[in-house]
């Protein structure tokens, strides 16, 4: 993949939420990666352009939630204050383990 160095440099300079909304854009020209747009059913034809949008804003949603509600919070406070009071418990970072391997088995696709 060729790479905009005007492209990298704004996308290096955004948090990690926007990141992922840049990096997915829905416009897609302004999109880094694409999951969705060379699709196809078992007999080659073209998935519907609603379905891809579809998967698109869903692959850009999930990737900027597990970030904001993930990675940030797990950087801004203690684990035990966080684990204590329930706001982010073992159970919810096993989950959100499960939602980042599928967000990263689509990528493996782009």
């Amino acid at each position: 993949m060729s790479q905009n160095p005007d492209k990298s440099r704004t996308i290096s300079e955004l948090d990690e939420g926007p990141l992922m909304m840049k990096v997915f854009s829905e416009n897609p020209q302004e999109a880094v990666l694409h999951i969705a747009q060379s699709a196809t059913r078992s007999d080659g034809t073209p998935f519907d352009n609603k379905t891809k949008k579809s998967l698109e804003a869903a692959q850009r949603y999930l990737s900027a939630g597990i970030v904001s509600g993930y990675r940030n919070p797990l950087s801004h406070e203690t684990h035990n204050d966080l684990s204590a009071t329930g706001v982010i418990t073992e159970q919810h970072c096993l989950d959100a383990l499960s939602v980042l391997s599928l967000l990263h088995t689509r990528l493996d696709d782009c």
